[in-house]
């Protein structure tokens, strides 16, 4: 929406465009302008972190949105990669106070587009939020971002005594049954029996084991 958000809200309400309401939601919120003194503060420390590990910052121009590293190199968002420009909107997003304790934030493959080494900043930041009071779905088929979070609640006390509280988690596992679509949950990944990720990487393992099987009767 960063990429859009140009006169979009002007054009879902004059024309007949294939986009739901829900993309509208998203661009009125996104023209709020950022809040200011206290409350800039209180949203600044939300921020913090995640705009230190990226070293990046948002800004808004002449209702056109730019991305910066390192306080240069700035770039209009439409220029910047998907999930960078995802991150950057939800920063914008606190900034400006639509994005508070009270929001309920639905968020479908946050590693879409993102670098893999970016995926501990992204977790870092779902569970600031959650401890914010932030109530978070994320659907993902990545590997990192759910396990990640997953050893957060299985060692929450070392997380702790390292003064980065874990909030309540649940995940949850959908698959096909004899009468369709189940649903499993558990508080950890590892308790999680229908793992369609991790049978992906036993696949994996198992195919990289009989190729290395092969190549050293292959030697023999």
């Amino acid at each position: 929406m960063l990429s859009w958000f140009q006169g979009f809200s002007s054009l879902y309400n004059r024309r007949e465009i294939s986009f739901d309401k829900t993309y509208y939601d998203l661009s009125e919120a996104l023209g709020l302008p950022v809040l200011r003194n206290s409350e800039r503060d209180k949203a600044q420390m939300l921020i913090d972190k995640i705009e230190e590990e990226l070293h990046l910052k948002i800004t808004k121009k002449d209702d056109k949105f730019f991305i910066s590293w390192n306080g240069e190199n700035e770039f209009e968002a439409s220029l910047v990669a998907t999930g960078i420009n995802k991150l950057a909107q939800l920063i914008y997003l606190i900034m400006n106070g639509s994005l508070t304790k009270d929001t309920i934030l639905f968020w479908d493959e946050p590693e879409s587009g993102l670098n893999p080494k970016y995926i501990k900043i992204v977790a870092q930041f779902l569970k600031s939020l959650a401890n914010a009071g932030c109530q978070i779905f994320v659907a993902t088929h990545d590997y990192l971002l759910p396990y990640h979070l997953s050893l957060s609640v299985e060692y929450a006390d070392v997380m702790k005594e390292m003064k980065q509280p874990v909030p309540s988690m649940k995940f949850f596992s959908l698959y096909k049954g004899e009468n369709g679509t189940k649903v499993e949950e558990g508080d950890t990944m590892p308790s999680i029996h229908h793992d369609a990720i991790m049978e992906g990487h036993h696949y994996h393992s198992e195919f990289e084991r009989e190729l290395f099987r092969k190549s050293v009767n292959q030697g023999a």
